[in-house]
């Protein structure tokens, strides 16, 4: 039975490290994401690649452990679509409040 569940987890490590998945929400330090339609992962971003790996709390199908270089691969792809949304949805997310407090505070 340890064979198969490691089995299962370099599967979806190798998912996860290549970009094989479709990501469902981005925040500021986590990525949601979806493997295969039905098998949910939460990516746990931090600060850097040593600090990447799959978060329980964040609703994780299961743990997954990432070699060294499945780590560095994971982020760095999984880092392009944190920064696109940082670029783009908290941008403008940020931009209407700062609107809505101009608007209410002029000059």
């Amino acid at each position: 039975m340890k064979n198969k569940i490691q089995e299962v987890q370099n599967y979806f490590a190798d998912k996860i490290a290549r970009g094989l998945y479709k990501k469902v929400k981005v925040s500021e330090h986590s990525i949601k994401v979806t493997i295969d339609n039905d098998y949910h992962f939460c990516l746990w971003m931090s600060n850097s690649p040593n600090n990447f790996e799959t978060w329980i709390p964040g609703g994780c199908f299961m743990p997954v452990t990432f070699t060294d270089e499945q780590r560095e691969s994971g982020y760095k792809i999984a880092l392009k679509y944190q920064q696109h949304w940082i670029d783009t949805e908290l941008r403008d997310k940020e931009m209407a409040e700062l609107k809505k407090l101009q608007d209410k505070y002029p000059g």
